[in-house]
């Protein structure tokens, strides 16, 4: 089935729900596991001098890789020690995140990209655009979304809902 899972990590609390569901996926299917965190950096197209600057100490980017630095080989050791075969990977790149999470997976012959689910509201999604919904449109490969396990449950009632309104149009006394 899947021999080689893209785990796509945002070092967002959603993370822990991620790797404890491909950790059970992968021990199932004899997959081995491929972590990678994605950070963009835009491309000044020149000498690369963009780059450099919104990675320099005390940058967002700066930030975005110590915590990746620190994170990631944490999660490794985690998949490991439940004996999978994993590979921990930062992706520095210039493209949009999603363009480089699919480019990845298809480089490295990955059979399932697994992320977290993105829990803002569809319009802001539109807005400022989200990973998942650009993974989600531009892959052919499987795509896995974990939620971060806190959405809640709708309940399903086991009498219907009065509607008042209802009850007044259609008794027939207006």
């Amino acid at each position: 089935m899947y021999k080689k899972i893209l785990v796509v990590l945002s070092m967002k609390e959603s993370d822990e729900n991620v790797v404890t569901h491909v950790q059970k996926l992968a021990q199932e299917v004899g997959a081995e596991v491929k972590l990678v965190r994605v950070i963009t950096v835009a491309d000044d197209g020149g000498g690369g001098l963009g780059r450099q600057f919104q990675l320099e100490e005390g940058s967002r980017g700066w930030r975005k890789r110590l915590e990746t630095e620190r994170c990631l080989p944490h999660y490794a050791l985690r998949l490991r020690q439940a004996g999978l075969h994993v590979d921990a990977e930062l992706i520095i790149g210039s493209r949009s995140e999603g363009e480089e999470i699919v480019i990845y997976a298809t480089e490295n012959n990955c059979d399932l990209i697994v992320m977290a689910n993105d829990p803002r509201p569809w319009y802001t999604r539109w807005i400022g655009g989200s990973p998942s919904s650009e993974v989600q449109r531009i892959s052919n490969k499987p795509t896995l979304f974990i939620n971060n396990g806190t959405q809640k449950v709708v309940e399903e009632q086991s009498t219907p809902k009065e509607n008042k309104m209802m009850a007044v149009f259609g008794s027939g006394s207006l």
